[in-house]
């Protein structure tokens, strides 16, 4: 039987405060500089791991909060940094499941007068 991988990602957050200065994104700061940091040290790191499994048999998940605050600019930085995380380490199957800072709540409240149960549901996520 051949080898799979499942490489499971989370809380990316991309955003203000992130140490990857890929994933820093709206700061006015700059990002901490070195070697431990970055993309291409973590895409090597795990591409040492799956190096034995074969590229079709590796699965990219990342199970959510790519983002901070779900602003536009944290979500386009997040979802390429796991694009190119992908692309670095040849994985063919990729997996995203959005997380709670990845949806904007505000948002959200726009169908409360025209829906009770979408009210309900929304006001059981917040608690």
């Amino acid at each position: 039987m051949q080898p799979i991988a499942i490489i499971l990602d989370s809380d990316l957050h991309a955003g203000p405060d992130n140490n990857y200065p890929e994933l820093r994104v709206l700061s006015t700061t700059p990002a901490v500089s070195g070697s431990n940091y970055g993309l291409n040290v973590l895409a090597s790191a795990i591409k040492t791991l799956v190096s034995h499994v074969p590229k079709q048999r590796r699965t990219l998940i990342c199970t959510g909060d790519i983002s901070t605050t779900c602003h536009s600019a944290e979500l386009e930085s997040g979802v390429k940094f796991l694009s190119d995380l992908a692309d670095q380490l040849e994985v063919k199957n990729r997996l995203l499941v959005p997380g709670n800072h990845d949806v904007d709540w505000q948002l959200t409240q726009l169908g409360v007068d025209k829906d009770p149960w979408y009210d309900k549901l929304r006001l059981e996520k917040f608690r």
